[in-house]
């Protein structure tokens, strides 16, 4: 896969269009998610379910082991395709991202994290995939049931590079999420009898 860079047009463009949005009244109660595509169009989302945003922290606490502020739930992000709001991401302590700023992230998250809803298809989850990439992302995770797949640039890799310790499965995250959790809770109780 090739990396193209947004030009400064496009990016003017989206940014100001973003703006737009934010600034417009109509949206600003608005609860549903709401993106971009690569003309400005308004792509609009129903929130996800429960279990969709449960995985989605569970992917988030793992992403907190790594350097730096750790994961980070919904933001949105530059690509040559719009503004695209990714559901967990980590960008390393040396990324150019001011965590204080509400505006997009430019270049995209070391790690974008994209699970699938009712209402992806593969061809968006594809085509997201590949906008992060062209923006800078140095891996994207696609959340498919229980599974995890990795991708960095140059397509599927069967772990990822930047969070190696990270299983290819929900379940498993879980798990070992869980173990330190139960173990601690387990002694908090035998200490307080």
């Amino acid at each position: 896969m090739t990396t193209a860079a947004i030009t400064p047009e496009k990016s003017a463009f989206l940014l100001g269009r973003w703006q737009e949005i934010l600034d417009d009244p109509a949206f600003q109660d608005y609860h549903q998610r709401v993106e971009t595509d690569e003309f400005g169009n308004i792509i609009m989302s129903p929130r996800p379910t429960g279990k969709h945003d449960k995985t989605c922290q569970l992917i988030c606490q793992a992403l907190n082991c790594l350097p730096g502020d750790g994961g980070f739930l919904e933001h949105d992000v530059l690509t040559d395709k719009g503004i695209k709001i990714t559901d967990v991401l980590w960008v390393s302590p040396s990324h150019p991202w001011d965590r204080d700023s509400a505006g997009p992230i430019i270049p995209a998250p070391d790690i974008c994290v994209e699970v699938r809803s009712p209402t992806n298809t593969t061809v968006v989850l594809a085509e997201k995939r590949e906008a992060y990439l062209r923006a800078g992302a140095k891996e994207v995770w696609i959340c498919d049931e229980d599974r995890v797949h990795f991708f960095d640039p140059n397509g599927q890799i069967p772990a990822s590079k930047l969070c190696p310790w990270c299983p290819d499965s929900v379940s498993e995250i879980r798990r070992r999420l869980g173990e330190p959790l139960q173990q601690a809770a387990k002694r908090a109780l035998e200490g307080s009898r």
